[in-house]
């Protein structure tokens, strides 16, 4: 199933307000969508950390530049994930 997340934006302020309102999302859908996005923002801080092997050590500043939006990047990814120790 495919989020459309504007309509989910409004069901939440909605919901905020204190309206009771439902959503054609369930639980289960929802849940899903959190399990796949998770594993997006993962492959995508595998690709960060190697990026960070591939440049770290490096002395042209351009490559150390890289490396350190790299690195912090992946530190908020991390952290998004609950991963702190990672």
């Amino acid at each position: 199933m495919s989020i459309d997340y504007d309509h989910l934006r409004r069901v939440v302020a909605e919901m905020e307000q204190g309206a009771a309102t439902t959503t054609k999302y369930s639980w289960l859908d929802l849940a899903q969508e959190i399990l796949r996005m998770r594993k997006e923002l993962r492959k995508i801080g595998i690709d960060l950390h190697e990026t960070i092997l591939c440049n770290g050590g490096t002395d042209i500043p351009v490559l150390q530049g890289i490396t350190a939006q790299a690195k912090e990047t992946k530190k908020q990814i991390d952290q998004i994930l609950g991963d702190h120790d990672a």
